[in-house]
């Protein structure tokens, strides 16, 4: 495929080249070591006078950092305080409330206990209420009746108790409606 140029085959076939060859490449490799080592050099100290030129920039650099982180953990600190107090506040304001909400509920069950005892009262007033309104009845009817008879049978006028002939205008309205 390739062709081999005819003065590359006669320095690999020939002694005498491959003795040239080596002393070359043994020339060769300090006068590379010569110039790899300069150039290390150079960069290395290239790089050295970049970092020391360089270094108080970095040093204003990271020493702002800091305050600003410093300005940072300031604020949050604050920040902090004021959440600590805001829910100290809330704590206490959840006890008052708690406070309240007992009291509410002790006031509560005695306005229960109260109101359980009115209206055993209002019942037993509607008791008595309706006791004596029968017993008004009762009389009235028993008025109304006694009055009729006094005045048939005695022969005493009308006017003496009433246009009803009751004699008792409060028991007009019973009367009527009983």
């Amino acid at each position: 495929m390739f062709q081999k140029s005819p003065s590359l085959t006669f320095f690999r076939k020939s002694r005498f080249s491959r003795i040239i060859t080596i002393a070359i490449q043994t020339c060769i490799e300090p006068l590379r070591a010569s110039i790899y080592l300069n150039i290390i050099i150079f960069w290395k100290l290239a790089i050295w006078t970049i970092m020391i030129v360089t270094l108080p920039m970095r040093a204003i650099a990271a020493l702002h950092r800091v305050r600003l982180q410093e300005l940072q953990l300031h604020g949050v600190r604050t920040e902090l305080e004021s959440v600590l107090w805001d829910r100290n506040e809330l704590e206490e304001e959840l006890f008052m409330a708690i406070k309240k909400h007992k009291m509410m509920e002790i006031m509560l069950e005695e306005l229960e206990g109260e109101h359980e005892e009115n209206i055993v009262r209002i019942q037993l007033l509607e008791g008595e209420v309706n006791r004596a309104n029968d017993d008004e009845l009762r009389i009235c009817s028993w008025l109304h009746y006694s009055s009729k008879i006094l005045v048939a049978r005695w022969r005493i006028p009308n006017y003496v108790f009433g246009p009803t002939g009751s004699g008792f205008e409060g028991c007009k309205s019973t009367v009527e409606r009983g």
